[in-house]
């Protein structure tokens, strides 16, 4: 039976480090090996399986049943659980079915006992061994059992855990003492339903105190009890112990918050949502690593941090590292951390953001979970499902006062002309920006296809489909991209791949909606829209506003990046916003023009959101994607479209429209299928009818996804006002106003 997978983060009250136990001669007439001695896995026995649980009229065995087959001693007629001595081939009559002791060695830590060709539900499995030694000593075993386990050591019976989950090393932790020579293991395993097995190491005692007080110390920490949490660490200054007072206050508040969560939407609603906090259940990852010298010792678990562990009056804590050698230790892996005071105040800041929270949670202020997730998300400045919360405390300052940009945040290129006159200076005005872009960006995109398999010509495979473009696209718009590419001094094929990357290769993930002028305050439609996608340390800091003047077509103003011809999101001189956002598609030949370049005409030749489907729905079309579109008359409409067809939804007057990255036809309200489409539904039913401006800035916030989001807008089609927010993290940086009909004159 396969246990829930639990979700866990490092914390700051957790950095954890470990060493291995030194391999003795284990085994004698089962010699136990392992290709990892130190970690003296088992993983050799002499078996005796399967013990049918049976149950009246062979159905299946309830509960009463199962736990009177793990108590039964199955092995009576053969000096009993606490007395058998097996050798390999020994047989045993066990009501009326003759059973056989086997060697079983695995290849494997979790040694499996169901045979593949003949898998068996509700049994009962022994396993045996014998662990030589030349002293006596004390030890833990660490064992893992999929379902239930007793263990008896020398006879006598050290465990039982009566459990339906899968095999974990480690999952119970049992001290034993060793005698001198051989010391007789015996182990009895119940299965339920589906995978059965068994997994066991020995461990030194300074080992498993270690783990066993690293573990106690976790659930202190998921369950937010501070004086565990205080108890479990060893702070040597009044610097460290006033950390500690901090962190075990932050975990508090999160354990607090999670447990809101639960009572009002559901066991682990918060952890689904993607929130990084401890969980109670979760332990150390088996095996760590554990190295000890003298009263100093560390774990160092497979996927976690190091754990620092000093012995104090016998009992294993975690030594808290000063923050300064901390904060060497985070820059030399290139983290940057707040400054202790600094780093204070804003832990104590989170735990009030989470606190905060939970109390609203409970007074249920909320419509959903999602509703609740997105708040939290905007309050953490969009980190809260990316960072786990002790580094989020760490390393972003959620102290610092957010302020609206005095100016425009990007350079604004205005373009006029014909399309080689636009084109020209486009390239000229940008030529710097552009080669960087096509150097340290594009062409980091095309380096994964210069593989082995391509023979190194994956580039130009690459250039060569995109070239296949060309016939396809606007006469006019070639000419442009064509002039463009020269002027930036880049070849036409590189210029042209930026127009069609995206239709080779999904990236991004975005969010819009669209509020009809019932939702607001002040009775103005607005469109908000985020722009999520991979920046490669690149994209955050080259955002531009394009405002182009094409002959005999309509203005625009595109906010986009240095190269690109086509619009991702913008806005015409008549009101006309679009902004697109990308959903799961089949690779696909191309066949009609790149999208971005679809929606530039729809803005160059549409004034109305019904124009535009016309538009639409009238030319041929390569990509699968969401528009959404907005118009200066306030109509909405989200289009969803394929190459066959284009689907359009609407909302009515009394609600918002939203879209992320899937087709939903007319489905406007089903939640589950994407947390920032539920968040933006829900708060904006919440507030429907108050929602201002500042209001739409919070929701793109709580929709955002950290430092993926690099451009965060707000646009007033009926003013024709954009407000714009760029870098990684886009919301957090503040939206500059923007009054656009100047540009469009």
């Amino acid at each position: 039976m396969q246990s829930p997978q639990v979700i866990a983060t490092r914390t700051l009250m957790m950095l954890i480090v470990v060493s291995g136990l030194v391999a003795g001669n284990l085994g004698c007439s089962i010699i136990l090996q392992d290709t990892d001695a130190s970690r003296q896995v088992m993983r050799n026995w002499l078996v005796l399986r399967p013990i049918p649980v049976s149950a009246p009229g062979d159905q299946t065995p309830d509960e009463t049943a199962q736990k009177a087959a793990f108590a039964r001693d199955w092995l009576a007629s053969e000096s009993g659980e606490t007395g058998i001595q097996p050798r390999s081939g020994l047989k045993l009559d066990i009501d009326g079915r003759c059973l056989k002791w086997k060697t079983l060695r695995s290849k494997s830590d979790v040694v499996d006992l169901q045979d593949p060709r003949h898998p068996v539900e509700y049994a009962v499995a022994y396993a045996w061994a014998e662990i030589d030694q030349p002293e006596e000593r004390k030890a833990f075993l660490g064992i893992g059992s999929d379902d239930a386990v007793k263990v008896w050591l020398n006879g006598r019976l050290v465990h039982e855990n009566w459990a339906g989950r899968g095999v974990r090393l480690d999952d119970d932790l049992v001290p034993v003492e060793l005698e001198p020579g051989k010391n007789r293991l015996l182990l009895k395993v119940q299965n339920g339903v589906g995978a059965w097995g068994l997994a066991c190491r020995l461990m030194s005692e300074d080992e498993g105190k270690a783990v066993q007080a690293i573990n106690g110390h976790i659930q202190a920490t998921a369950i937010g009890d501070e004086a565990g949490i205080r108890a479990g660490c060893y702070a040597a200054t009044e610097e460290e112990s006033r950390r500690v007072e901090a962190a075990a206050a932050l975990h508090a508040s999160i354990a607090g918050l999670r447990r809101a969560f639960d009572d009002a939407y559901g066991r682990d609603r918060l952890v689904r949502l993607g929130f990084r906090c401890i969980t109670p259940g979760l332990k150390l990852p088996p095996c760590p690593n554990f190295r000890m010298n003298g009263n100093r010792a560390s774990l160092s678990p497979r996927g976690w941090s190091e754990i620092p562990l000093i012995k104090v009056d016998d009992e294993w804590k975690e030594f808290v590292t000063p923050w300064p050698e901390t904060i060497s230790h985070a820059a030399a892996h290139g983290v940057r951390l707040l400054p202790l005071e600094t780093m204070l105040a804003n832990t104590q800041a989170m735990s009030q953001v989470l606190g905060g929270l939970a109390s609203e949670v409970r007074a249920g202020r909320y419509l959903s979970a999602a509703d609740a997730y997105g708040v939290l998300n905007a309050r953490l400045h969009g980190l809260a499902s990316i960072t786990a919360p002790m580094m989020l405390a760490r390393s972003v300052d959620l102290t610092r006062p957010s302020t609206r940009p005095a100016a425009c945040p990007v350079p604004i290129i205005e373009l006029r002309g014909d399309a080689v006159a636009i084109g020209k200076s486009y390239g000229s005005q940008q030529r710097d920006e552009i080669r960087l872009l096509k150097r340290d960006y594009l062409d980091r995109l095309i380096a994964p296809y210069d593989s082995w398999f391509t023979f190194g010509l994956g580039r130009q495979i690459v250039l060569a489909r995109a070239a296949q473009f060309k016939p396809l696209i606007r006469p006019e718009h070639l000419e442009e991209i064509r002039a463009a590419s020269g002027a930036a001094g880049i070849g036409f094929r590189e210029g042209l791949l930026a127009q069609c990357f995206l239709d080779m290769q999904s990236g991004f993930a975005c969010s819009t909606i669209a509020l009809p002028a019932s939702a607001s305050s002040d009775g103005v439609a607005r469109f908000g829209r985020n722009l999520d996608f991979p920046s490669l340390g690149i994209l955050d800091h080259h955002s531009i506003l394009l405002v182009v003047h094409p002959n005999d077509r309509y203005a625009f103003a595109s906010i986009t990046w240095p190269g690109l011809a086509g619009v991702l999101s913008g806005m015409n001189e008549h009101g006309l916003t679009v902004a697109c956002m990308e959903v799961r598609r089949p690779s696909r030949k191309p066949d009609a023009m790149p999208y971005m370049l679809l929606y530039r005409t729809v803005l160059e030749r549409c004034r109305t959101v019904n124009e535009a489907v016309v538009l639409l729905e009238t030319t041929p079309r390569q990509t699968a994607n969401n528009l959404m579109l907005m118009d200066a008359s306030g109509d909405r409409a989200l289009a969803e479209i394929t190459p066959e067809k284009v689907t359009v939804r609407r909302a009515p007057d009394t609600a918002a429209l939203v879209s992320t990255n899937h087709h939903r036809t007319g489905d406007l309200d089903t939640p589950g299928r994407c947390n920032r489409f539920d968040y933006l539904h829900d708060a904006a039913r919440r507030q429907f009818g108050r929602l201002s401006e500042a209001d739409v800035e919070e929701m793109l916030s709580g929709a955002s996804q950290g430092n993926m989001t690099l451009q965060s807008m707000i646009f007033e089609p009926s003013n024709r006002v954009l407000y714009l927010a760029v870098g990684a993290g886009a919301p957090n940086h503040g939206f500059a106003r923007i009054d656009l009909k100047p540009y469009f004159r």
